[in-house]
């Protein structure tokens, strides 16, 4: 893009996304985008969401791992019982370990190497 600005990835280089509000959103009604002008934004805040994008797929994995792990001993209770046991619907369960595992999986991606970052960007095509 023009300046080596970059389309935003939160509202796909529109400038603008679905509203927040439910009754808003079901009448069609979008809110300019707080991330972007315009639909771009520079070179270090692509970069930036690349990187969220890349934690967020990085925790996902982990939990599907720890789900797929509870779910398959025989002798446990399996993902839906953690999340009785926390007093949560499971979905709610899953999103918090999400949460939970972002926040673990950003703080070691910041100890590597611009190099390292900027291969697992691109391997993951992000």
């Amino acid at each position: 893009m023009e300046n080596g600005t970059q389309e935003c990835t939160r509202c796909w280089g529109t400038g603008n996304m679905a509203s927040l509000d439910e009754y808003e959103r079901n009448q069609g009604i979008e809110d300019t985008c707080y991330h972007c002008d315009l639909g771009k934004v520079d070179a270090d805040t692509a970069r930036q969401d690349r990187i969220g994008a890349l934690v967020s797929c990085l925790a996902v994995a982990i939990v599907n791992a720890e789900r797929d792990n509870a779910n398959s001993d025989p002798d446990g209770e399996g993902w839906g019982f953690a999340a009785a046991e926390n007093g949560i619907p499971e979905r709610e369960y899953t999103i918090e370990r999400v949460w939970s595992h972002e926040s673990a999986v950003s703080d070691q991606l910041a100890h590597l190497s611009a190099k390292v970052l900027d291969a697992m960007l691109a391997l993951a095509k992000l």
